[in-house]
């Protein structure tokens, strides 16, 4: 009977452990480059839209091309890019609630 109370204890234990691992936010950043020469592009204009109620974050690139936004609740959300001289982007990203950080891979602009 002990035993089976301790096994209840140590269950409830790891569920609540796991329920409360989850993120309520997480920053998203990434890297635009120009798929002609590979180089960073500074600057450019980065808006994350929400699928759901088309709200929107909106960010910039530092000089070295790295952009980061914050703040982004778990959910389906639209990248925009845009840039003069560069053709719009827009690339679909999922933000799960398990990381705080998610790195998108390179972004290229033609």
């Amino acid at each position: 009977m002990l035993q089976l109370r301790l096994f209840f204890i140590l269950i409830s234990v790891i569920i609540t452990s796991i329920a409360t691992a989850q993120i309520s936010s997480a920053t998203v950043s990434g890297i635009i480059k120009s798929k002609v020469n590979k180089a960073a592009i500074p600057y450019v204009n980065v808006v994350v839209k929400s699928d759901k109620d088309s709200a929107f974050i909106a960010g910039t690139v530092t000089n070295d091309g790295r952009f980061t936004i914050s703040k982004i609740k778990p959910g389906n959300y639209q990248v925009n890019i845009s840039f003069m001289g560069f053709e719009d982007k827009k690339q679909s990203l999922f933000v799960g609630s398990l990381s705080e950080f998610l790195e998108i891979p390179i972004i290229e602009l033609d």
